[in-house]
């Protein structure tokens, strides 16, 4: 069976749409060159808001998934200790590991 697993990133307004749609398709190739199925992507949409991380979380519980593909951890924040703070709450809440897909942005 294949593994699922959930995805996650800012695509603020004003984010132009080919720089998303680049973002989600690295994340689907990644996935994908790992025997992986990229499910779903939860999108932070509003500066400050941690509302689809919420989403996120909810979705992992629901589903079991166990990886969590972000298109670089500038996604998850722009300093290195709320970075470290999601992942360590992603892992501890869901038992889910961030994988950065190396995404320029």
């Amino acid at each position: 069976m294949t593994e699922q697993v959930h995805g996650y990133m800012r695509a603020y307004p004003g984010t132009p749409d080919d720089e998303i749609e680049a973002d989600q398709e690295r994340m689907r190739a990644w996935a994908v060159g790992r025997g992986w199925e990229l499910v779903e992507v939860h999108e932070e949409t509003a500066e400050g808001s941690l509302a689809a991380l919420d989403e996120l979380v909810e979705a992992l519980g629901r589903t079991g998934a166990r990886s969590v593909l972000v298109p670089s951890f500038q996604h998850l924040g722009t300093n290195l200790v709320l970075q470290a703070h999601l992942v360590d709450h992603l892992l501890w809440t869901r038992g889910a590991e961030v994988h950065s897909v190396g995404a320029p942005r």
